[in-house]
């Protein structure tokens, strides 16, 4: 993935690098069924909108939790 560092974790891995660059070559080499969102009232707010933007054709779930690192 272009930019993009991958932490190699035992059970999964983690991706950080720039959404916009990367996500759409990692989901194209995937066949998943559907896809779920995770966000707090504050990426919602700050976050979400960017995702809807760079992906209006991507149909995804959007789970809400409340802020806070005890619901994390």
């Amino acid at each position: 993935f272009c930019n993009m560092e991958i932490l190699q974790l035992s059970d999964y891995h983690i991706y950080i690098g720039t959404v916009a660059e990367s996500l759409t070559q990692y989901l194209n080499g995937k066949k998943y069924s559907r896809y779920i969102v995770l966000c707090d009232e504050n990426t919602e707010k700050h976050c979400l909108p960017i995702l809807e933007k760079h992906f209006p054709n991507l149909d995804f779930l959007t789970v809400k939790i409340p802020d806070g690192e005890a619901y994390k």
